[in-house]
């Protein structure tokens, strides 16, 4: 794969708001800029992504406009999401292609009725069904599902039988490594540090999904490049060369973190979770990937943050990256949801650093009521993940969000302006 391909034809830059190589600022709420509009001699471009995640199933419809002198400019996006992902229709898989369908008819209405037959489209499945057994992932994205109550359809057949332009290859698994590099590419492609000649301007990227987890960052230090050089991708940039370290770590998303860990407690048994991370007697259930998952505390259970701590400590087992302590690094996806759910940012995102993490979850796990019944498991399992896995420290800062200036962090963007490149 020609990874960034795209970015040695034209020169790629961020139009909502303007250049954000000068506009980005972490500092300030992430999506205040406006949005401009396209030059007069623009050719308009669209193109649709779907993220089959674990989930949810999600779709990217992007605009942009080509210039006369050959640059691509991000000009609009529309993002929907529907739920659960594909993977809970293992067993089940006739609502799978009604899923993907009703995306695309929520989609079809944002592109101009002349520009439908030459908008490229693909979509992608990730960690939920690279968690299945090949054989069974496949036959879901083959399998035949009926939807709208009259057809009788495959996931595939139902984009092939859309009136979208379709690649060579247009509904696949993607690798873990491709996703956390398309991610990277979003993240720099949108703070406008793709067009850097200084790699360390570049931002890491800390994507926690469902069901894994990725990091990806340009690698400078040579203890790095040598220690995990099985996980070192070159990626080729605006006639730049990137050495990232990219990897995604299999079962260490938050939702299989939370049965991994909780299934490994000795006093979980007979489908019930006993945990520390729940109050005594607490009481209480979830469904993730498909699956009900009951908490069942004793009412002498003991519980809190210290005990919960030591009930995560262990799992997040990873080989720790000193270089990334150095690094500026974005978090998004669930680090989002659940910095938002401590209160810690706003909406719009923001700045904070581990020990804030630190001092909230200690809060959050030591009341004797919750609000939010996973949140202490949570909020602990990402500062595990973050200082026991990935080696950050408690000082160690994060810019976490969930958009750039309306436009969705996430690994779909970069991995269209892959596929225009192609």
């Amino acid at each position: 794969m020609a990874i960034g391909a795209v970015f040695l034809i034209v020169l790629i830059y961020y139009a909502r708001g303007g250049d954000a190589a000068s506009s980005f600022d972490p500092d300030s709420p992430l999506s205040s800029l406006k949005s401009t509009t396209a030059l007069n001699g623009d050719r308009h471009i669209y193109a649709a992504m779907l993220d089959a995640g674990s989930t949810g199933s999600r779709i990217h419809i992007y605009h942009f406009a080509k210039s006369e002198q050959g640059i691509l400019r991000l000009i609009d996006e529309y993002f929907k999401e529907n739920q659960p992902g594909i993977g809970a229709f293992a067993n089940n898989s006739e609502k799978a292609g009604e899923k993907i369908q009703a995306l695309l008819d929520s989609g079809m209405p944002k592109i101009p009725k002349g520009q439908v037959s030459s908008c490229l489209i693909n979509l992608f499945a990730t960690a939920g069904l690279r968690r299945l057994p090949e054989k069974q992932s496949n036959a879901l994205l083959d399998t035949v599902c009926k939807y709208c109550g009259q057809h009788i359809i495959s996931i595939r057949e139902v984009i092939k039988k859309s009136p979208f332009k379709k690649p060579k290859s247009y509904v696949s698994i993607l690798s873990g490594d491709n996703e956390g590099i398309y991610a990277w590419q979003t993240l720099n492609f949108l703070t406008g540090t793709l067009n850097s000649s200084n790699t360390e301007a570049s931002y890491g990227t800390l994507d926690l999904g469902g069901a894994s987890t990725q990091l990806t960052f340009a690698a400078i230090d040579e203890k790095t490049l040598k220690k995990f050089k099985e996980d070192i991708k070159t990626d080729e940039v605006l006639e730049q060369k990137f050495r990232l370290f990219t990897k995604s770590y299999k079962d260490m998303g938050l939702k299989v973190a939370r049965v991994k860990v909780l299934a490994a407690n000795p006093k979980s048994k007979d489908g019930k979770f006993v945990t520390a991370c729940s109050p005594s007697g607490a009481k209480f259930s979830w469904k993730d990937f498909g699956v009900e998952n009951n908490v069942s505390n004793p009412s002498d259970e003991k519980y809190g943050f210290e005990e919960c701590m030591k009930e995560v400590k262990n799992y997040p087992k990873t080989d720790k990256i000193e270089e990334l302590k150095v690094r500026k690094a974005y978090a998004f996806s669930y680090y989002y949801d659940i910095a938002v759910d401590l209160h810690l940012i706003g909406a719009k995102g923001g700045e904070i650093d581990i020990q804030k993490f630190y001092d909230a979850a200690k809060i959050e796990c030591n009341k004797p009521k919750r609000d939010h019944d996973m949140l202490c498991f949570d909020s602990v399992y990402i500062i595990n993940l973050l200082t026991e896995g990935f080696g950050l420290d408690l000082q160690s800062k994060l810019t976490i969000g969930k958009k750039i200036n309306e436009f969705e962090l996430c690994w779909a963007l970069g991995a269209t302006l892959e596929m225009l490149g192609e």
